[in-house]
């Protein structure tokens, strides 16, 4: 199992500046709207409609208003053009940039928060909070760390701008020596959903997070005997540990199974697989060994 235990906290500005463009009313200011000449907002087009010169502002607006996934939008004078965009300045302020031929308008009134619908997936919980003007109160929302299209949701800290992420790694029903070799459906709707794939019997996890993680695993139990009084094997071991892991780094994870019974005497047992957690290629991180196959036991400790 893994946890996310905190994140390093950063600083960001929020620069607020208010321009009221000739072709947008007062009564449209007052809404929520107002502009920026000569800015736009980079990258995070989702949508570009054509219009005319005389008429682009408004339709814009109603365009941008009738989208729930309508953060902001930029209007291209010169070619009588709007951009949607998904986020705002203050989500992304790297990417609001100077053009001579473009003003960017936001969009204030019944804007949809950034994080609120699967629709609309944050970056990060840093993300959030800066969308928001510093505003954001912790709570679940949904993000999209890795950008790949799939939306899970994660409780954010907004002290620490960071998520608290949980996984927990299974041997995915897998009972074969050489390990499982598909995902399937079995991490559908966790944390680490899209994050995971295998080779080889190894899971291959993407980090979605700088931060600290606390790593908890645990052996495989062995098996019994068919004539041991109790009816379980050696417990695996257990081990926990906390350490810093770095967005986009692979943890390669081995889950060991459960030990079985001998082939040829039911009376013979295994011991369990070892569960092994490493960064990299070839750096461990954690191992917790496998619990002992039991011929014959007939008193088993409680444990701790």
């Amino acid at each position: 199992m893994l946890r996310m235990v905190s994140g390093k906290p950063s600083l960001f500005s929020v620069l607020f500046m208010t321009q009221i463009f000739h072709g947008i009313t007062s009564h449209q200011c007052g809404a929520g709207i107002y502009s920026i000449f000569q800015k736009m907002l980079r990258g995070h087009t989702y949508m570009t409609i054509e219009s005319q010169a005389g008429t682009v502002a408004l339709e814009c607006r109603e365009a941008c208003h009738t989208d729930f996934r309508c953060q902001s939008y930029n209007i291209d004078v010169l070619n009588s053009k709007c951009e949607l965009n998904n986020r705002t300045k203050e989500a992304r302020p790297e990417d609001f940039v100077k053009h001579k031929d473009r003003y960017y308008m936001a969009r204030n009134s019944k804007r949809v928060p950034l994080g609120s619908i699967p629709e609309l997936p944050a970056y990060s919980c840093r993300e959030i909070k800066a969308s928001e003007g510093g505003q954001a109160v912790s709570g679940t929302y949904w993000l999209d760390s890795t950008r790949s299209g799939n939306s899970i949701l994660a409780h954010c800290d907004m002290k620490t701008e960071e998520p608290e992420f949980k996984a927990v790694f299974t041997n995915l029903g897998s009972t074969a020596a050489g390990g499982p070799s598909s995902i399937g459906s079995h991490y559908t709707g966790q944390d680490h959903d899209g994050q995971v794939t295998v080779s080889s019997g190894i899971q291959l996890w993407t980090v979605p997070y700088t931060g600290e993680y606390r790593i908890e695993a645990i052996g495989g139990a062995g098996w019994y005997g068919e004539n041991s009084v109790v009816q379980n094997g050696g417990r695996g071991a257990k081990l926990t540990g906390n350490f810093n892991l770095t967005k986009d780094e692979i943890i390669r994870i081995l889950v060991g199974h459960k030990g079985k019974r001998g082939p040829n005497s039911k009376t013979t047992t295994g011991g369990g697989g070892g569960t092994f957690v490493v960064r990299g290629t070839n750096t461990p991180l954690i191992i917790a060994g496998g619990g002992g196959g039991i011929k014959n036991m007939s008193e088993r400790h409680s444990g701790m």
